[in-house]
């Protein structure tokens, strides 16, 4: 299709090429088709290739949980788990309103959460058998960092002294606290959020970003599993601009 020709009297390679860019970007997919025409000695053959464009991945800037939106993650914490928020914006100040969590219940042991706390300037971070309270001023902005240490708030820190923590089956939700498959403190308060990552011993086990799926509908998807997280409560996620 590139007007490449060769002599084919002998055994010969023909190359290529041909591009066609294409909107769907979650697949491997046919980019055009390269035709080769043969003359030979008292006939000419034709034949196709077809050429594959490689896959590239597109994410959203951010998503915005709205309204009572929560989305599971799907993993279970424990004293070796730490969570990385890149991108959180809450303008709005509320009380005890959770970025996410995955505690049984709301006792020493079974912490692994962060949340503002009842002077709604407070960040409460919590894993385990120790929590610990870090002053900010609204809005929250930038990154929250979450693991046994510490709670990090982009230049700030408090520090934690976790050193145990009771088998969890809550997995971690965003934008509530689970207690075993019940959100709890769940605010109508919207959270920007552009990237979501849970480590396990330092090893990336999810790692969640904003994107459209086929359906249309925004999801946050997992590039460690690559399988799509959606919002399982009232709200929505929207897409973020």
């Amino acid at each position: 299709a590139d007007g490449t020709t060769s002599d084919v009297t002998s055994e010969a390679t023909i190359t290529g090429s041909q591009v066609i860019p294409s909107t769907n970007i979650e697949e491997v997919h046919s980019a055009g088709t390269l035709t080769l025409t043969a003359s030979y000695s008292g006939f000419t053959a034709n034949g196709s290739v077809t050429v594959y464009q490689e896959a590239v991945q597109t994410f959203l800037p951010y998503v915005i949980f709205t309204g009572q939106s929560y989305v599971n993650t799907g993993i279970l914490p424990d004293l070796d788990t730490r969570v990385e928020m890149y991108g959180v914006y809450i303008s709005q100040s509320q009380t005890y309103n959770p970025l996410f969590g995955g505690c049984n219940n709301d006792v020493s042991g079974n912490w692994f959460r962060v949340r503002t706390e009842s002077s709604a300037t407070n960040l409460n971070g919590a894993v385990g058998n120790d929590r610990q309270n870090l002053a900010f001023s609204y809005p929250i902005s930038g990154t929250v960092i979450l693991d046994k240490t510490g709670l990090y708030y982009n230049q700030q820190s408090v520090a934690l002294s976790s050193t145990s923590m009771n088998t969890s089956s809550s997995y971690i939700y965003i934008h509530t606290d689970n207690r075993e498959g019940r959100p709890t403190d769940t605010r109508n308060i919207n959270m920007q959020l552009s990237e979501f990552k849970i480590y396990k011993n330092d090893v990336l086990v999810c790692d969640l970003k904003g994107k459209i799926d086929d359906n249309n509908q925004v999801a946050l998807y997992d590039t460690v599993t690559g399988t799509y997280k959606y919002n399982i409560g009232s709200g929505g996620l929207v897409a973020g601009q």
